[in-house]
Protein backbone atom coordinates (compact mmCIF):
# COMPACT_ATOMS: atom_id res chain seq x y z
CA UNK A 1 0.00 0.00 0.00
CA UNK A 2 0.78 3.83 -0.63
CA UNK A 3 0.86 4.46 2.97
CA UNK A 4 2.62 1.74 4.54
CA UNK A 5 5.27 2.06 6.72
CA UNK A 6 6.57 -1.43 6.27
CA UNK A 7 10.22 -1.93 4.53
CA UNK A 8 11.44 -5.17 3.03
CA UNK A 9 15.32 -5.74 3.41
CA UNK A 10 17.09 -5.18 0.07
CA UNK A 11 20.87 -5.83 -0.92
CA UNK A 12 22.71 -2.51 -1.36
CA UNK A 13 24.02 -3.66 -3.69
CA UNK A 14 21.58 -3.80 -6.15
CA UNK A 15 20.69 -0.41 -5.76
CA UNK A 16 23.91 2.04 -5.59
CA UNK A 17 27.54 1.08 -7.29
CA UNK A 18 29.51 1.92 -4.55
CA UNK A 19 31.09 -1.00 -3.22
CA UNK A 20 31.81 -1.69 0.64
CA UNK A 21 32.84 -4.64 2.78
CA UNK A 22 30.36 -7.11 3.56
CA UNK A 23 29.56 -7.72 7.08
CA UNK A 24 26.29 -10.12 8.04
CA UNK A 25 23.49 -10.86 5.54
CA UNK A 26 22.73 -7.60 3.89
CA UNK A 27 24.69 -5.69 6.22
CA UNK A 28 28.06 -3.76 4.94
CA UNK A 29 30.85 -1.85 6.69
CA UNK A 30 30.75 1.80 5.01
CA UNK A 31 33.36 2.69 7.72
CA UNK A 32 35.30 1.42 10.37
CA UNK A 33 37.01 4.83 11.57
CA UNK A 34 34.02 7.64 11.56
CA UNK A 35 34.66 11.10 11.93
CA UNK A 36 33.08 14.41 12.26
CA UNK A 37 33.43 15.36 9.16
CA UNK A 38 33.08 12.14 7.46
CA UNK A 39 31.10 12.76 3.92
CA UNK A 40 29.40 9.32 2.92
CA UNK A 41 28.55 9.70 -1.37
CA UNK A 42 26.21 7.02 -2.67
CA UNK A 43 26.16 6.54 -6.53
CA UNK A 44 22.88 4.91 -7.82
CA UNK A 45 22.36 2.50 -10.27
CA UNK A 46 20.91 3.23 -13.57
CA UNK A 47 16.49 2.26 -13.84
CA UNK A 48 15.67 1.82 -10.03
CA UNK A 49 12.02 1.19 -9.18
CA UNK A 50 10.24 3.61 -7.97
CA UNK A 51 9.36 4.25 -4.04
CA UNK A 52 10.59 5.21 -0.88
CA UNK A 53 13.81 3.36 0.46
CA UNK A 54 15.17 3.70 4.22
CA UNK A 55 19.04 3.32 4.82
CA UNK A 56 19.79 2.27 8.52
CA UNK A 57 22.71 3.08 9.57
CA UNK A 58 24.18 1.46 12.39
CA UNK A 59 26.61 2.55 14.86
CA UNK A 60 29.19 0.19 17.18
CA UNK A 61 31.87 1.17 19.44
CA UNK A 62 33.79 -2.28 18.85
CA UNK A 63 31.75 -4.84 19.56
CA UNK A 64 29.30 -2.80 21.32
CA UNK A 65 26.23 -1.60 19.38
CA UNK A 66 25.49 2.36 20.02
CA UNK A 67 22.52 2.93 17.83
CA UNK A 68 20.79 3.69 14.62
CA UNK A 69 20.05 6.80 12.29
CA UNK A 70 17.62 6.67 9.32
CA UNK A 71 17.46 8.11 6.60
CA UNK A 72 15.23 8.21 3.65
CA UNK A 73 15.73 8.35 -0.24
CA UNK A 74 12.49 8.77 -2.58
CA UNK A 75 12.87 7.58 -6.34
CA UNK A 76 10.97 9.07 -8.54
Amino acid sequence: AITTSVYNKVDMQDYFTNSYKIGNELEYIVSTVPTANFNLYLYFKDNLKTGTYKLVFSLYDGNVYVGDIYKYIIIK
